[in-house]
C-alpha cells in the first residue's frame, strides 16, 4: 500500500484537483496501511522532497486522528524546517474534528507547538498519542 501512496503523492500536485479527490484518495490508502506500510512512510518520509512531505500532511489530516497524529508528531520532531507551518495546521485540523475533549485538544496543540520549538529536547517515544495524552 505504501507505494501505490507514494504514487499518488508523487502524481499530484497541490491544486484544486488534490483538495478535492487526491488527498482523499490518498487518505483511503492510509486506511489500508498495515505497519510495515506505516514503517516504510517512517522511513521515507524524512528524506522525501518537500511537494511530497506536504501532500502527505494534507492526507494525514484527511485520515483521522489515530496513527495519522502519532505520524504527524514524528514528521514534526524528524523536519528540517520547511513542513512546520503544514504540519502544525494539520495537527490543529485533525485535533478539531476529532472526538477528544477540550482539554485534551488543547494539549495536544501544546505538544505540537513544544515539539516544533524544541524537537531535541524529545526522543521518538514520546511522539504518540498515548503519551502525550498521559502527561
Amino acid at each position: 500500500m505504501f507505494a501505490e501512496f507514494d504514487k499518488i503523492l508523487r502524481n499530484s500536485a497541490p491544486d484544486v484537483n488534490w483538495s478535492e479527490v487526491g488527498i482523499f484518495s490518498a487518505a483511503q490508502v492510509l486506511e489500508q496501511f498495515d505497519a510495515s506500510d506505516w514503517d516504510k512512510l517512517r522511513s521515507y518520509a524524512p528524506l522525501a522532497e518537500r511537494k511530497w512531505r506536504a501532500l502527505c500532511i494534507e492526507a494525514l489530516s484527511a485520515f483521522g486522528i489515530a496513527p495519522a497524529l502519532d505520524f504527524l508528531f514524528y514528521i514534526l520532531y524528524r523536519n528540517n524546517g520547511d513542513t512546520i507551518e503544514e504540519c502544525l495546521e494539520a495537527i490543529r485540523v485533525t485535533v478539531e474534528f476529532s472526538e477528544l475533549d477540550r482539554e485534551k485538544k488543547k494539549r495536544v496543540i501544546s505538544f505540537a507547538s513544544a515539539v516544533s520549538r524544541n524537537p531535541s529536547e524529545y526522543t521518538e517515544s514520546d511522539l504518540t498519542m498515548s503519551v502525550v495524552l498521559s502527561k
